[in-house]
């Protein structure tokens, strides 16, 4: 399976999903393939900790990669050898966003309860990715997970109409949020983390 992580603003939690994802999926077993497709690196610098620290388990294999050819064929590549693939991309619409959305099993869009984050979500779920679909000629699945919260942000009546325009699309939405903060000198999980269950392999 290949996860690409992505939304086309920065700052909004991309790479700290994708850290989480990874070390959730490492810390079952899974054989696990993570592309850094952002130019600023940032998944890049988080293998060099946990090498540097001896926390970097078997399993996990990090590469940065940022040309739209290299991210399709190596994503590719490590899905048919059975390893699950999750893609971190830059905060913005280019050629290498369009090569991960293109080799994606699903498109995880992380999502802050902010108008300007929720408009960059809604922008690429409504149309990059519908274009995206219909190039390649099957659907592309999506979901979002909210990121970057906080206890204030859960208790503040004023977000109830954010949550509400995101969900007006029918897209799901992840049934965990991404805490504010995520631990990264290590692999450990700091707490449960999933998707939700329902997504099959392409075939």
């Amino acid at each position: 399976m290949i996860i690409t992580v992505a939304v086309a603003k920065g700052g909004v939690g991309k790479s700290t999903l994708v850290r989480a994802l990874a070390s959730v999926a490492a810390d079952q077993g899974h054989n696990v393939f993570v592309i850094d497709a952002d130019e600023r690196k940032n998944i890049d610098r988080w293998s060099m900790l946990l090498d540097r620290f001896g926390n970097k388990p078997d399993n996990l294999e990090i590469v940065a990669v940022t040309t739209p050819t290299d991210i399709l064929a190596l994503a590719q590549e490590q899905d048919r050898k059975g390893k699950l693939v999750i893609i971190d991309t830059e905060g913005k619409t280019n050629d290498e966003l369009t090569a991960a959305l293109f080799a994606a099993d699903i498109a995880v869009v992380p999502v802050h309860l902010a108008m300007d984050d929720i408009t960059a979500a809604h922008q690429l779920v409504n149309g990059h990715i519908p274009l995206v679909a219909e190039n390649r000629g099957f659907a592309l699945p999506v979901m979002y997970v909210f990121t970057n919260n906080t206890v204030i942000d859960k208790r503040a009546r004023a977000l109830a109409d954010l949550r509400e325009i995101i969900q007006q699309d029918g897209t799901r939405i992840a049934s965990e949020e991404m805490p504010y903060r995520m631990p990264t000198r290590t692999c450990r999980p700091a707490r449960p983390f999933m998707l939700a269950a329902g997504w099959t392999r392409r075939r």
